[in-house]
């Protein structure tokens, strides 16, 4: 069984950021508090490392490089300090999302533009292995121009019970339910679910004690609730804009409470990474989760930045990180459940992930 870290050491915000075209410093690490600005504890150079996993038995960090084809591992220290251990690459295209095994056996990425899914042994010092399997979803691509030309695997999480990995496949409108074999490191299918066209399933969230997952859908700005039945099924869809934003618009993160009480889902306006955000302030969708684990629309909150990718719940806040407008906020959550009262607790370029450690 793996260890909990312990409560006596500190806790920090480790933020993954885009650095090219953008000018992102690579990784960067802050102190975490839950009151006033974080606390800047230093940077590592790093290309474009869009999302970030962390093992706090062996204290290492892993990055996946978007834009590139690698995935790499760092030690960090009790003091937030980073250091380079090895790159290993992906044999794929834009690894954009990352997962550490439950037992830390394995890191698996996804590689969005190249339509696969890597498998990388851990060794016993924490660094990555040479891939010990890749695997290629298949399936009929959605109807989309341009983002569903095939299989874009956009996240990877093991379902709390650690016993399956779920990839979110936003090019086939599809979640994918596979076994890891835990002595080769192969992938193999067990359940496949397809969604209602141009759904563009992004990343999913897991309910703390109900077997249920919610899943952001990027290309029709919706959450769905799925039951993660014997045969998984869609249980509900709800739209994340407000009815009067009629603006080009994808959906990013979603997060929910420890309690399963809350679910919130970011919406980023524009069409696309490349095209230019706006007019205006994107925004953030509140739900309440219902004693049956269904979605209620609480209402959507103006996100008073630009490109909201991630939001976190955190130690009772919500945490959203703008990519165009170069900031990090600090939500507090009011009675209600709604988001309110932001206030920027770091500034710096283009982030788009933030990992909560201690």
């Amino acid at each position: 069984m793996r260890q909990q870290p312990s409560p006596d050491r500190p806790r920090f915000a480790i933020v993954g950021t885009r650095t090219a075209p953008a000018v992102g410093p690579g990784i960067a690490v802050y102190r975490w508090q839950s009151e006033g600005p974080w606390e800047e504890v230093g940077t590592q150079e790093a290309e474009t490392p869009g999302y970030l996993a962390y093992d706090p038995d062996r204290r290492i960090l892993y990055a996946a490089h978007g834009g590139e084809s690698r995935v790499s591992a760092y030690s960090f220290s009790e003091d937030g300090e980073l250091t380079p251990l090895g790159s290993q690459d992906t044999g794929g295209e834009n690894p954009v999302h990352l997962t550490l095994s439950p037992s830390g056996g394995h890191v698996l990425t996804v590689n969005y533009n190249s339509g696969t899914v890597t498998v990388f042994p851990v060794a016993e010092d924490g660094t990555l292995e040479p891939a010990s399997s890749r695997w290629t979803p298949e399936g009929e691509p959605g109807p989309h121009g341009y983002e569903q030309d095939g299989p874009k695997p956009h996240q990877v999480t093991f379902t709390p019970d650690g016993g399956t990995v779920v990839i979110c496949d936003k090019g086939l409108d599809t979640l994918h339910f596979c076994t890891l074999d835990a002595e080769t490191g192969e992938l193999s299918l067990r359940e496949q679910l397809r969604f209602r066209e141009v759904s563009g399933p992004r990343h999913v969230a897991y309910h703390p004690t109900k077997p249920l997952a919610y899943c952001v859908d990027e290309l029709s700005n919706s959450v769905s609730v799925i039951a993660l039945t014997e045969e998984p099924e869609v249980r509900q869809y709800l739209p994340t804009l407000h009815e009067e934003d009629v603006r080009n618009s994808r959906a990013g993160g979603i997060a929910i409470d420890p309690a399963g009480t809350y679910l919130y889902v970011s919406n980023r306006s524009g069409t696309g990474d490349d095209s230019e955000p706006g007019p205006g302030p994107d925004s953030v969708a509140a739900f309440r989760v219902r004693e049956d684990g269904l979605l209620e629309a609480l209402g959507v909150v103006n996100a008073l930045g630009q490109r909201p990718r991630f939001i976190g719940h955190e130690a009772g806040q919500l945490i959203v990180a703008h990519e165009r407008s170069n900031l990090i906020q600090r939500w507090h959550i009011t009675d209600d459940g709604l988001p309110a009262d932001p206030e920027t607790v770091a500034e710096v370029g283009a982030p788009m992930c933030v990992l909560f450690v201690a």
